[in-house]
């Protein structure tokens, strides 16, 4: 008799694990080619008047061109960002600017009549979806959005961070992009917080 327990015990327990392998496996297709294929694509990004022109108003005058790029971690979020500060030599129309090659869906634009007058215009999130970024594992750069713009070299060991977006503001006779990759979009505000930090910074070397 207690053998005859044993054995059902080890059946259950067989067909019970490979139940849970299928009921994973299943959960997974479902997540990953139904749920995070769904996600694809852009999305609208949110940032308030408040908050904008707080960030504006810690940006300093630009005095020569400069780029920079930092890797932001902190908490569960994560980022390459990629930040280029220049003074201009005119007026200029944000709202007139051409998206960058990476990003086509314009998101919010702002302007402020302050003195020095200030603009800001922020490109909608995208997001790559799982499926999508493997293909940057097998070699293609299409499914890497940093890749896509700075090259396959540049990204060589870098992660693979799935959303990216884009804010530029022109404040007076000076202009501050910052180019964002993250892991995380519901951080935004902390993201913004860290490229004025680092303008900051640039502007004082």
């Amino acid at each position: 008799m207690p053998k005859i327990i044993i054995y059902s015990w080890k059946r259950f327990f067989i067909y019970w694990s490979i139940g849970l392998v299928l009921l994973a496996l299943v959960a997974s297709y479902f997540y990953i080619d139904v749920y995070d294929k769904s996600k694809g694509g852009y999305f609208s990004v949110k940032v308030d008047q408040q908050t904008c022109l707080a960030l504006a108003d810690r940006l300093p005058t630009v005095n020569a061109a400069q780029n920079s790029e930092i890797t932001y971690h902190k908490g569960l979020v994560k980022a390459i960002m990629v930040i280029s500060i220049k003074p201009l030599t005119g007026p200029v129309d944000l709202q007139s600017k051409d998206a960058p090659r990476h990003l086509a869906a314009f998101g919010e634009y702002h302007k402020f009549d302050t003195v020095p007058p200030t603009q800001a215009l922020f490109f909608d999130w995208y997001y790559t979806t799982i499926i999508d970024s493997w293909g940057w594992i097998g070699g293609t750069s299409d499914y890497n959005r940093y890749a896509v713009l700075y090259g396959e070299e540049a990204a060589a060991g870098k992660p693979n961070y799935r959303y990216n977006m884009c804010v530029i503001f022109a404040k007076g006779a000076s202009e501050y992009s910052c180019d964002i990759y993250c892991n995380n979009p519901n951080h935004l505000d902390e993201l913004l917080t860290a490229f004025t930090d680092e303008v900051v910074k640039m502007c004082k070397t």
